[in-house]
């Protein structure tokens, strides 16, 4: 609660782990509302795929696309592999 007050009415935050378990995003959901956001690329990967998905942004210098938490598709089907990286 007192991180949301501090960051200010037009913070965002994004959460980076899984959000399939209402576990995790229940709780801070509660606190955050609607500006808990979430990475649409992320749904259907487990943890090594999404540090996959975050370094393939890094490569290519572009930021990934987030959505609300909030009323957002959680649960979806497991998508293809990442392609190899080349060195």
């Amino acid at each position: 609660e007192a991180l949301r007050v501090l960051a200010g009415a037009r913070c965002r935050f994004v959460l980076l782990g899984s959000v399939a378990s209402a576990r995790y995003v229940e709780p801070l959901l509660a606190i955050f509302g609607d500006r808990l956001f979430f990475p649409p690329a992320f749904v259907g990967r487990g943890d090594m795929s999404r540090g996959g998905v975050l370094l393939r942004c890094v490569a290519e210098g572009r930021e990934l696309d987030y959505a609300p938490v909030a009323g957002a598709e959680r649960h979806g089907p497991r998508p293809p592999r990442l392609p190899r990286r080349t060195r």
